[in-house]
Parts: C-alpha cells; structure tokens; sequence
C-alpha cells in the first residue's frame, strides 16, 4: 500500500542508521501483514480514521477492527525485543 511507505518515511524521517535500520525492519515486518492489517494499519494511522469507519471501509465490524488492531500491534512490539 502506497500510503504506508509514506508514513513510514514521516516517522523516520531523521537521516541517521539507527532509524534507517528501524525503517527497513518495520517495512520487512509490514509486508508480512495480510493485505487486511495492511489497510487497517493504512485507514487507522495515515487516515486517522477511528474504528468504525474503518471497520465501514474494510466491511467489518468495530470490534473485529480492533482485535486485528491489537494483533497488529502484538506482533510489531515482539519485533521490537
């Protein structure tokens, strides 16, 4: 998803190799998301949008959101062990 290369840029966006590092192992973890936390992550955090209207775009439920929600995030803080 183009947007999220985007934020994911925003984030880092100071030029030093530690950040850099970060970035590369964010995009890697990112790609291993299915396309539905993908967009999720996309509709959430570059769009701002809240978890209804996400879960209106992707054509889910509020709380089916925020479980993928809480999964997305479960996986990216092991990456940061």
């Amino acid at each position: 998803m183009t947007g999220l290369s985007d934020l994911l840029q925003k984030c880092f966006h100071k030029e030093n190799e530690q950040n850099r590092r970060k970035l590369k192992q964010l995009e890697r973890a990112l790609g291993n998301f299915s396309n539905e936390e993908q967009s999720l992550i996309y509709y959430r955090y570059y769009k701002g949008m809240n978890s209804k209207d996400t879960g209106l775009m992707l054509g889910i439920s509020r709380p089916r959101v925020e479980k993928i929600e809480r999964r997305v995030k479960d996986r990216l803080k092991r990456l940061q062990r």
